[in-house]
């Protein structure tokens, strides 16, 4: 076996009540980055008590906006020069971690924030991390993964479309990441089910969609496992602890498994509905997944089956699998309450239609491994999602 490497967080602290673990950190001042819902929940309070407990004095920047582009990062970047802490945390669900990244990064590299983004995106990867500050994420969603990547997935808004941009570096993978169970307690049931089910395609689609990796694909298939069985639970009862506790756990596996090896064209044309039709990303991944496995079964039905064998699927066939598989799949999304297919979301149509040569342009320009799929092909799969008919 070829010599590999397992991307992780410098430490992963898990289990109710792990908060506390964040006044071990060694540092003086804090910035929380987060949203206003955080705030009006009492976490962030809950956050400032630890953290003041540790010696740390902290601000609070929870301007942060869904799908976070420059309104959600550069005021926030501002209060960092001004406030200048040596901690950075990042606070609620994927998109505040995400935005607390790149205002880490903007603090760092102040000299960054006139570019052009996607300027910025390629010069990332380069970067020096930590003269000034360290990291530490926190999750409040069971399902983004972000806590254990090394990626900042944001959203560029200066075209008639949202076009989302990675800063990835190695670099930017967090000191610290406190995976706590009495943090996703607060959801929703719907937010519960987006996120949830997000991090089940985390989990199958760097499964199927990547090379064979030992580590990576034993947290992948555990990870598909606890949330086909724990995610209804934690949907309809939101007060059983051990749900809650199974899911966040789950997700921060999947997030393992897709930050060693990666993702693929679920998430590169369901960024395309998120951005055009205000989908959540949880929500568009789901409605992508299947005719993506569709599209990709020629070339990955080795994997597609074992797969659907660890779900419980009695097939060894490649067709057969698939098709138990996506029965698995939408047994669960009807399960808790999502749609199957784009129509059923209430995407409108002639704007959907109109919109397939830019969504299929967009999708090859921002994929991890460009030419898997032509635009004509990255079309069919859109279409095939519309019509809920993927093989």
């Amino acid at each position: 076996m070829a010599s590999q490497r397992l991307i992780l967080p410098g430490q992963l602290v898990y289990g109710w009540g792990s908060l506390d673990a964040l006044k071990t950190m060694k540092a003086q001042r804090a910035l929380i980055v987060t949203d206003r819902t955080m705030t009006q929940l009492g976490t962030v309070e809950r956050v400032k008590d630890i953290l003041k407990q540790g010696g740390i004095e902290s601000q609070v920047y929870d301007k942060v906006l869904p799908e976070p582009g420059r309104d959600s990062i550069e005021p926030g970047a501002a209060q960092a020069q001004e406030w200048a802490p040596d901690l950075f945390v990042g606070l609620g669900g994927g998109s505040c971690l995400d935005a607390a990244k790149a205002i880490w990064v903007f603090h760092e590299h102040p000299h960054l924030r006139g570019l052009p983004w996607p300027e910025i995106s390629q010069q990332v990867p380069r970067l020096k991390l930590r003269d000034k500050a360290r990291f530490v994420a926190i999750p409040s969603t069971s399902g983004t993964g972000s806590e254990t990547t090394p990626i900042a997935a944001l959203s560029d808004h200066s075209g008639e479309l949202p076009l989302k941009l990675r800063f990835f570096s190695m670099r930017l993978l967090p000191d610290m990441a406190i995976v706590d169970a009495q943090l996703a307690a607060t959801m929703p049931p719907h937010i519960t089910a987006d996120t949830g089910f997000d991090a089940l395609v985390h989990a199958l689609e760097s499964f199927v969609s990547n090379p064979s990796s030992e580590i990576p694909d034993a947290m992948a298939l555990r990870a598909m496992k606890t949330i086909h069985r724990w995610l209804p639970r934690a949907v309809h009862d939101g007060d059983n602890r051990e749900a809650r506790e199974r899911m966040h756990i789950a997700a921060t596996m999947a997030g393992v498994a897709m930050a060693n090896s990666g993702t693929g064209l679920v998430h590169d044309t369901s960024h395309q509905l998120g951005g055009a039709f205000a989908i959540t990303h949880g929500r568009s991944n789901a409605l992508m997944l299947n005719s993506v496995l569709g599209f990709m079964l020629p070339d990955s039905h080795e994997r597609i089956v074992e797969a659907a064998q660890n779900l419980g699927v009695p097939a060894d066939d490649g067709r057969k699998a698939l098709a138990g598989l996506i029965a698995t799949l939408d047994g669960l999304r009807r399960e808790i309450g999502m749609p199957l297919t784009l129509q059923e979301a209430g995407i409108d149509k002639d704007r959907f239609m109109a919109l397939l040569d830019q969504f299929a342009a967009n999708a090859i320009s921002t994929a991890f491994r460009p030419g898997r799929a032509s635009p004509e092909e990255i079309k069919g799969i859109f279409l095939k999602a519309w019509e809920g008919n993927p093989l």
